[in-house]
């Protein structure tokens, strides 16, 4: 028989429990706060009610589930190990959980049950320094709610969860939906809430861009910011314009911007989706405006948004597309020369080609496959859909296709469906059949030859020169002429 033990924090992370303090609300009116969140989202059969401490040392939470699957709760691992005083309501009194293998065992949430515990959101953060789970910039809390919701494994399971502004002008933002029912709440799909989109606690400016009919919601970390939000903002707003005009549309009705301040001039970015979507934008102190002219990372961030959430093993599809549409994107509108586009990519797609014990993209998770890999199955995709359709459609065609049917980073979608309505897209079956090849087999692309049909080379000295006579020339220049934004 598996031995139980009381829940707790090792303040060690070796032994010993977390430090005595009462593990309810900090606020009396947090009790209240559940009850009005239950009537106004009942759709939902998981409600909490999240209060984040003032110095973000402790999140404070309480919970109402009912029908659950299983009586065993838990939290996106290494996660676990900073939850403490679980107590569960019976019989009109707080009694303490019990937990095994790093879960809370409580069978009354077959029926219903509440329950309260505590989160250390800073020891977590300070610690982990994984933003998917928890981190710490300068002040602010990175971490999502799978980090801190204790939930049954169910999928299909409605949630909300709502975080109280504090009147210390503590906020938190999120790229988890909104919920639609429960004005300042958050919720979705069970099943979305693991690894859930970025999410944070702290002090932030905060502003709101239109694009497209989509809302960019955009939060500059830090209280007054260490940044020039100004030059931020336009620039955001400009990467979001570009990837608008390449999808015809922006990908998702709503997404977060998380911008955090770092030191130096760089610029970096990463991105995560499935039961909503969010980006993270760090920029350095000293970037200004003539960094942000030539920078690609918004831009290679928010064409992320256009590929619904898969299992990692597709990864390569999602880093793959925005290598590869990136800067035909920027190129399209003059900001990127030409010549500067076929350069990377002769340099670039090298990277991408398989290696001894290669076994196919699906099955190959080296950093050149996962990025050039992808991208070079993008261009060969986009050229075979042009040669196959007389130049009538293309990969942007494809894309669009996906995006005009609800797929984009905030759902979750089989790779099936994704080549289905991409081809549909284009009238071809390119991309179903070049995915059957590639995923699992280590296909080589003769590059030299490639080059050589688009008319494109790099003499000794970088500089690059186009053959317009070579026999795929109309082909290279189509890639990046701009559409015709009527189309």
């Amino acid at each position: 028989m598996a031995r139980f033990r009381h829940l707790c924090l090792a303040t060690s992370l070796l032994l010993g429990c977390a430090p005595a303090r009462a593990p309810g609300p900090s606020s009396k009116e947090a009790p209240g706060a559940l009850d009005r969140l239950r009537h106004e989202a009942d759709h939902a059969r998981w409600h909490y009610v999240v209060t984040a401490e003032d110095d973000l040392e402790d999140l404070v939470i309480e919970a109402s589930l009912e029908g659950a699957a299983s009586p065993r709760l838990g939290v996106d691992r290494p996660a676990e190990r900073f939850l403490y005083g679980v107590e569960v309501l019976r019989d009109d009194a707080w009694r303490p959980a019990l937990v095994d293998d790093g879960e809370v065992v409580i069978p009354d949430c077959q029926r219903r049950c509440r329950l309260r515990y505590r989160f250390a959101l800073r020891a977590a953060a300070e610690q982990l320094r994984d933003e998917e789970v928890a981190d710490w910039e300068g002040g602010t809390a990175l971490s999502p709610p799978s980090a801190w919701l204790l939930r049954p494994p169910d999928r299909g399971v409605p949630y909300v969860f709502r975080v109280p502004q504090r009147p210390s002008g503590l906020s938190f933002v999120s790229g988890v939906w909104p919920d639609a029912q429960a004005a300042g709440a958050f919720g979705g799909d069970s099943a979305d809430l693991w690894r859930s989109p970025y999410s944070a606690f702290g002090r932030f400016r905060r502003e709101q861009i239109a694009v497209a009919g989509s809302q960019l919601e955009v939060a500059i970390a830090g209280e007054p910011s260490a940044i020039d939000a100004a030059a931020t903002l336009a620039w955001i707003d400009h990467a979001a314009k570009i990837v608008a005009g390449y999808f015809g549309r922006f990908p998702l009705p709503r997404a977060l911007v998380l911008v955090v301040p770092r030191r130096g001039q760089r610029i970096g970015g990463r991105q995560i989706g499935g039961g909503g979507a969010a980006i993270i934008l760090q920029v350095g102190e000293q970037a200004g405006p003539m960094h942000f002219a030539r920078d690609w990372v918004a831009v290679h961030e928010m064409i992320h948004l256009a590929v619904p959430a898969m299992p990692r093993r597709h990864l390569w599809l999602t880093e793959g597309l925005a290598t590869y549409v990136e800067p035909l994107a920027r190129a399209r509108r003059g900001e990127l020369p030409v010549a500067t586009v076929w350069r990377d990519m002769l340099r670039g797609m090298p990277h991408g080609l398989p290696e001894e014990g290669d076994e196919g993209l699906d099955r190959t998770a080296t950093w050149g496959r996962t990025y050039w890999g992808g991208a070079l199955f993008a261009l060969t995709a986009d050229l075979a859909i042009r040669e196959q359709t007389g130049g009538a459609k293309s990969l942007d065609d494809a894309l669009r296709a996906v995006v005009q049917a609800g797929g984009h980073n905030g759902v979750s979608w089989p790779m099936r469906r994704f080549l289905a309505e991409a081809d549909r897209g284009t009238g071809t079956r390119v991309l179903s059949e070049l995915y059957a090849k590639w995923s699992v087999t280590p296909v080589t692309v003769d590059l030299e030859s490639l080059w050589e049909a688009l008319g494109v080379h790099v003499e000794a000295g970088g500089e690059v020169r186009f053959d317009d006579e070579a026999p795929r020339a109309a082909l290279r220049r189509a890639l990046t002429q701009p559409r015709d934004p009527t189309d």
